[in-house]
């Protein structure tokens, strides 16, 4: 996607110009696949410019609570704003908190819905700029930190869906472990068909023990090399919310 100063979606904008982290199309497909329609209260970890926050409210029950958590000042003013020119300004709060540091208002203790599209660069040279090196690296919000937050806040019967690299979603589910969390679904990312690699992994994970062992599901972006192109299957998912699938 380019990095224009906003991106508009069939129901809402997202403006993104001073957030470190752009509206990207693994978000877009996190914010689509998560299974929304049964939950109460949602939690959206690492809000950025507030997207996911957004497109689950756009899915969500009218009289779900949806809660955002962003650290760093920049995204969290852009969030504010996105969330406030949005139709769901009454139904989105934002905090300005770590997720180490956030507690639920009262009388919430747990949430049905978690998502997180967190940073997950670690021991990686840094990027120059302070909020693009938080939004991309891991010295703000580990894994274990992240999986220890989830085993706080998700509820008995909840979900959380994460997205991230392959490597990192190893890393997470040797630290989910430890708090009882057991991967539930894989949604595999991969460019095309032709690709040799998976470029990310949206994993469901909840308290309950898998019955069987799981199988990943894979979704392609495109047919083809031609990234001009989309699947049906990607066009499918996303036709709620992209302007280009009419």
């Amino acid at each position: 996607m380019p990095k224009n100063p906003y991106f508009r979606f069939k129901q809402f904008t997202v403006y993104q110009e001073r957030a470190a982290m752009k509206v990207c199309t693994d978000a877009c497909v996190l914010g689509a696949y998560a299974a929304v329609s049964e939950a109460q209260t949602i939690l959206d970890i690492g809000a950025g410019t507030g997207l996911l926050s957004l497109m689950l409210a756009q899915r969500a029950q009218p009289n779900a609570q949806i809660h955002a958590v962003e650290l760093e000042h920049d995204a969290c003013a852009q969030a504010c704003d996105n969330i406030a020119q949005s139709p769901w300004v009454s139904q989105i709060s934002l905090f300005h908190t770590s997720i180490q540091a956030f507690v639920p208002p009262p009388p919430l203790t747990h949430y049905d819905l978690i998502v997180s599209n967190p940073p997950f660069f670690s021991k990686h040279l840094p990027s120059k700029a302070t909020p693009r090196r938080m939004a991309l690296h891991d010295d703000t919000l580990s894994l274990p930190d992240l999986a220890a937050a989830v085993g706080r806040l998700l509820s008995r019967e909840g979900r959380f869906y994460l997205l991230l690299p392959p490597h990192p979603t190893q890393l997470f589910a040797q630290a989910a472990a430890a708090f009882g969390l057991h991967l539930q679904a894989e949604l595999q990312l991969k460019h095309h068909p032709q690709a040799d690699k998976v470029f990310r992994h949206i994993s469901t994970w909840g308290f309950a023990q898998p019955a069987q062992t799981l199988v990943p599901s894979q979704l392609c972006l495109h047919p083809s090399t031609d990234t001009r192109l989309y699947t049906e299957a990607f066009r499918y998912l996303l036709q709620p919310y992209y302007l280009i699938f009419g």
